[in-house]
């Protein structure tokens, strides 16, 4: 006995992917091999105590270099997926998956069933027409859920091999690996898919074809199949599909599939109730062949003709064993319950964790909230206020502006009238100073005749003198001395006028002394003398 831990599944086992909330626990493998098929076992099992059975796939079919390997592993893989979803009396109950210590394919753990109704035929033989009717009922009644499924299912393999037995010969439909689902919508009820997928024996002739196209008549070709194993005691084995043809030599005839198994239908008789279902089931065209509807229909007919299989005690194992089917399930959903309850108890908890930090964070990220917004209230009534005022300055500024407007406007008319009046008195000015300069150039001239004069007055009165007491060649010698003792005086009374400079009256001054010098020295060159002296050239 061992618990499932899904930590100790390897990478790269089926079980990493395939429904590992269906793993359980509490399991014990008793050893005893219930029935062998050619991709898997059947052991013998217990779950909490219950005897179940539980589907082994056969090691040597996925080690590490079979051939066949991934192809066996989806069937059983699909098997899991299929089964976990069905619920029905006439379905084989699917109680969940159990991983062995050193395994990496899980167990398909299943409910008890007796025996397959293959190995109660192969020991029985022809079963009673009650038993007979109440197993097609049965198996009817599954086949009816398969192809009313939304999708529908197609079982793919239905056989006697497949049909299971309970201890009151109550049939369930087991071996769904080869079970294909239907993804289309009604009107597309038919697929391609794998040639023949199931025991040729049973497969009607469009699943033997490359590229076979077929739907839930499939099935339905294969209960008809399986009425004549039951009501042959045998195997139904075909003839080969080509016959020689016995009126011509050489060639040879197909053969449809009633003529096929005509060996069998004589056996049963054509008087048999349900020979005309039989035939119809075996129609070579799957249009012709009647629906699960329909063949369910004929059953009830067939099984309300009948009293109960063992009478009133028979019902109460029915009864018995539909409730311990119950109970069981029961116990596998309150696992799964309390399964699932705990990972939401450690789910709530993880989540009662990080919704503590979160409801923190978030009373924090309030707080900041709370005080942002307190602080751009404050911010907002201050740019309130500094709007109010910068709207009294506008106010105050606009009246400044109006009031240097009007200032401007006053100025500007002063100012027009000052220019005109500056205008005015630069014309007087301008006229002023021309007849100041007019008058200071008449004046000039008026000083400069005057400056002359009277220089040449002295300049006279000097040569005189110089010519009275002088010889000519001391003249020179007197002049100069004269000149140095009466220069300043000279030129003392012209700075007296008006407008002469210092500079300006010894220049004049010496000018005046050497022009006369010069004059008196060419007068005494040429020997011309008077006794009042020569004339200045002034």
């Amino acid at each position: 006995m061992a618990e499932a831990d899904s930590s100790d599944v390897e990478d790269g086992g089926m079980a990493t992917h395939v429904l590992q909330e269906f793993l359980l626990g509490d399991v014990e493998v008793c050893g005893r091999e219930l029935g062998v098929g050619s991709y898997s076992s059947v052991l013998e099992m217990k779950y909490k105590g219950m005897r179940c059975a539980g589907k082994k796939i056969h090691r040597s079919l996925y080690d590490q270099g079979a051939a066949v390997g991934p192809e066996i592993l989806e069937r059983y893989e699909k098997e899991c997926e299929l089964l976990s979803h069905l619920r029905h009396p006439c379905i084989v109950q699917f109680l969940g998956l159990y991983l062995d210590d050193g395994e990496d394919v899980p167990i398909l753990m299943m409910e008890y069933l007796s025996c397959a109704l293959s190995d109660c035929i192969d020991m029985h033989g022809v079963l009673a027409s009650e038993i007979s009717y109440t197993i097609l009922h049965d198996v009817a009644l599954g086949l009816r859920y398969l192809h009313d499924h939304a999708p529908p299912i197609i079982h793919r393999d239905l056989t006697a091999n497949n049909i299971l037995l309970s201890s009151s010969m109550r049939a369930k439909i087991s071996d769904l690996g080869m079970a294909k689902i239907l993804n289309l919508a009604p009107a597309q009820m038919t697929h391609r898919m794998t040639v023949c997928p199931g025991t040729i024996s049973y497969m009607p002739p469009e699943a033997l074809i490359a590229e076979p196209l077929y739907d839930t008549k499939l099935d339905c070709f294969s209960y008809g199949v399986l009425m004549l194993h039951m009501f042959c005691g045998e195997w139904p084995i075909a003839l080969e599909y080509l016959q020689p043809d016995t009126t011509h030599p050489g060639r040879y005839v197909p053969l449809t599939e009633i003529e096929r198994r005509d060996k069998y239908l004589r056996s049963i008789g054509h008087t048999h109730p349900l020979m005309p279902l039989i035939r119809r089931c075996l129609r070579n065209l799957p249009a012709e062949r009647p629906g699960v509807a329909e063949i369910l229909n004929e059953l009830s007919t067939m099984v309300s003709r009948y009293p109960p299989v063992f009478g009133n005690h028979v019902e109460m194992l029915e009864r018995m064993h539909h409730d311990e089917a119950e109970i069981d399930q029961l116990r596998l959903e309150v696992d799964q319950l309390r399964k699932l309850l705990h990972e939401k108890e450690h789910e709530v908890e993880n989540l009662r964790f990080t919704t503590a930090g979160e409801i923190e964070t978030l009373r924090e990220q309030i707080v900041c909230l709370e005080n942002s917004r307190v602080l751009q209230e404050a911010q907002v009534l201050e740019l309130q206020s500094e709007s109010k005022r910068m709207q009294l300055s506008v106010r105050e500024m606009e009246r400044e502006l109006a009031e240097a407007r009007s200032r401007i406007e006053q100025l500007s008319e002063e100012l027009e009238a000052a220019t005109s009046s500056a205008q005015e008195q630069g014309q007087e000015s301008l006229t002023r100073l021309r007849r100041l300069q007019n008058e200071l150039t008449s004046s000039s001239k008026e000083r400069e005749a005057v400056l002359k004069k009277l220089a040449k007055g002295h300049l006279e009165a000097t040569v005189k003198h110089v010519f009275k007491n002088t010889a000519a060649d001391d003249l020179a010698k007197n002049y100069d001395e004269f000149f140095l003792n009466k220069a300043d005086d000279i030129a003392d009374q012209l700075k007296m006028a008006p407008g002469v400079s210092d500079f300006d009256a010894h220049q004049m001054v010496c000018d005046m002394v050497q022009q006369s010098y010069n004059h008196c020295r060419t007068v005494l060159a040429g020997g011309s003398q008077s006794s009042s002296g020569p004339s200045l050239p002034l």
